[in-house]
């Protein structure tokens, strides 16, 4: 068994666009889940090739309301402690929640 990615640093687009629609578990919530529903690609700097970056968009349960903060969001191959941002409802009311990755060239 390997050991759950624990560094944000390690993380790649493909973690998260593999996971869309598997819900994560929040560490520091009993009983709460996130459900990731996006994992897009982002330019970085005026002209675009000043790194790399992504956004996860997720969402939570209706009526959630997590506080801009981090979390550490869990799964059978994440043990993960991220910084999401609310970013107001999604079409269906339930609140939606994002975290963005940058990496900046060597």
């Amino acid at each position: 068994m390997t050991e759950p990615i624990r560094d944000p640093g390690d993380v790649e687009l493909a973690t998260f666009a593999d996971r869309i629609g598997h819900r994560l578990v929040v560490a520091e919530l009993e009983d709460t889940t996130l459900e990731v529903c996006a994992a897009e690609a982002r330019t970085v700097g005026p002209d675009g090739t000043s790194g790399s970056a992504f956004s996860v968009l997720f969402k939570g349960e209706e009526g959630l309301d997590l506080p801009q903060s981090t979390v550490t969001l869990v799964d059978d191959d994440l043990d993960l402690p991220l910084f999401l941002v609310p970013i107001g409802p999604a079409g269906d009311g339930r609140p939606r929640y994002e975290a963005i990755f940058t990496r900046l060239p060597d």
